[in-house]
Order: C-alpha cells, then structure tokens, then sequence
C-alpha cells in the first residue's frame, strides 16, 4: 500500500479505522510506501489479572497455542487504571524462549500507539489487542508470551505486583509452542 497520509491520520479513513479496530503486526515503511499487517482479535475472557504498581491492571486471557512460523498470534489484553498511570509508559508483549530472549515483540503504547496509559481516567477500562507474527528463523520449541510496562525514557520497567504467573517485571500471559515447518 501507498500512504502519502500517516495511518493514524483521520484523513486516512481506512488506515484510521485499522488502527482503532485491529491489532497491527508487521510494518515496514520505505519512503512513501507502507506495508502493514493487521488483524482482528476475538475478545478473551478476561479471566486473569494482574497489576503494576498501584496505578494500572492488566485484564488478559491466558493463552495456550501450537503455532508454526510464519503464524500470527493475538494476544487481547485490557488496561484499567487504577489511579493516575504514569506519563511516558509503554506496554511491551515478548514471545521469549526459556533464556528470555525475545524472538518477537509488540512494544509502544495501547491501541497501536492512540492511547497512551497516561491518558486512561481512573477506572477508565481500554481494550488493546495485541498481535505477533511468529518469525521464519525461530527455532521449534516452548516459548512464554510475557507482557509488562515500562517507562519510555529511561526503559525502566514497572514491578508486577499481584497476579498469578507472574514474574518481578512482566506477566506470564501464556505458553506458545513453535512446531516445525
């Protein structure tokens, strides 16, 4: 595709709609030209909670999937604020291998970057689906889909501080296989 409006440009009508409505996956941009990959997310549950700090919950379905490279994974999380979030967060989703090394990631704030956490009114709740797409290089193997907040000038990430599964600064949101091609 072709932009010579930016996706999160009301001008735009269909990058707009996409960006509001559907978790993005892939973009690479070359001069004026954007490839970008969406989809759409079915609604979990939302069986699980965690918080961060005493400002933000995190509201998730975990998550059990067989994938294979090449896949997309959604992952539908929600925020509700708690108190007043703090400025300058971004929310991070890592699909890591038992080292902790991320083999793919969704990094900025909520709703493809329109809704910063520092924007959320007290016990203002916000869905924010989130997608990866299973690199072709990844080895197969048990991969952790972990999600955490962390402060985008400085990468210092918020503690966790009740929820099941969790670890000092990200959630355990689910296993992920990686079968062979």
């Amino acid at each position: 595709m072709t932009f010579r409006v930016p996706l999160q440009d009301p001008v735009n009508t269909g990058g707009w709609w996409l960006e509001q409505h559907a978790a993005r996956y892939y973009h690479r941009v070359e001069g004026n030209n954007q490839l970008v990959g969406y989809t759409r997310c079915a609604l979990g549950d939302g069986a699980a909670q965690a918080a961060f700090g005493d400002s933000l919950r995190l509201i998730y379905s975990p998550v059990l999937a067989e994938l294979r490279s090449g896949d997309v994974l959604c992952l539908p999380l929600g925020w509700q604020a708690q108190g007043t979030p703090p400025a300058n967060s971004s929310v991070y989703v890592h699909l890591a291998d038992a080292q902790g090394r991320p083999w793919a990631q969704s990094d900025g704030a909520p709703v493809n970057g329109l809704r910063p956490l520092e924007t959320l009114a007290p016990d203002e709740w916000l869905a924010d689906p989130r997608a990866l797409l299973v690199p072709t290089d990844i080895p197969a193997g048990e991969y952790r889909l972990l999600v955490g907040v962390y402060a985008r000038d400085d990468g210092r990430r918020m503690r966790v501080t009740t929820g099941a599964s969790l670890e000092s600064d990200s959630v355990v949101c689910g296993t992920v296989r990686v079968e062979p091609n």
